[in-house]
């Protein structure tokens, strides 16, 4: 009878145990959604572009999904996928330990480009030519995109 006990009482710690990994799962899953790795933008796409081809390929999202995380219609964000895998037909890279919040892109008055190099350098503190390192850009383009006027206001 005591046998019968303890495999019940395995069953559910198990069934307990499952639901703890699922949730821890979902979790992770959700954060990955809303951030993006900085090596997501090594490449010859725009800063838009990378994270729209990131998003709908890695993550699948919708582009009405992707859209609303990013304040743009899901038309857009439609030719924006067609047009970035056009110019760039391989798999993004995603090894980068450096991520960036989808959240800081949805503010329209700046630009893409802008909002990324603003974020690595006030929030994640790098300097200039480590940006540039990292998102294999010219430091003097990571300058001038951090440095540059004509926010819409």
């Amino acid at each position: 009878m005591r046998e019968k006990e303890d495999i019940q009482e395995l069953k559910e710690s198990l069934r307990q145990l499952q639901q703890i990994v699922l949730s821890h799962e979902r979790a992770l899953g959700l954060i990955r959604e809303d951030t993006i790795p900085a090596s997501v933008f090594c490449t010859e796409l725009g800063a838009l572009e990378s994270i729209v081809v990131y998003l709908r390929e890695l993550h699948q999202l919708s582009y009405v999904n992707i859209g609303k995380k990013l304040s743009r219609s899901a038309a857009v964000i439609g030719v924006v996928y067609r047009t970035a895998r056009k110019k760039y037909q391989q798999p993004l890279s995603v090894t980068s330990a450096v991520a960036v919040p989808v959240a800081i892109f949805a503010d329209r008055s700046v630009s893409m480009q802008r909002h990324l190099v603003r974020y690595l350098h006030d929030q994640r503190k790098m300097q200039f030519c480590d940006i540039a390192r990292l998102i294999h850009r010219n430091p003097r383009t990571v300058w001038t995109a951090y440095h540059a006027r004509g926010d819409k206001q």
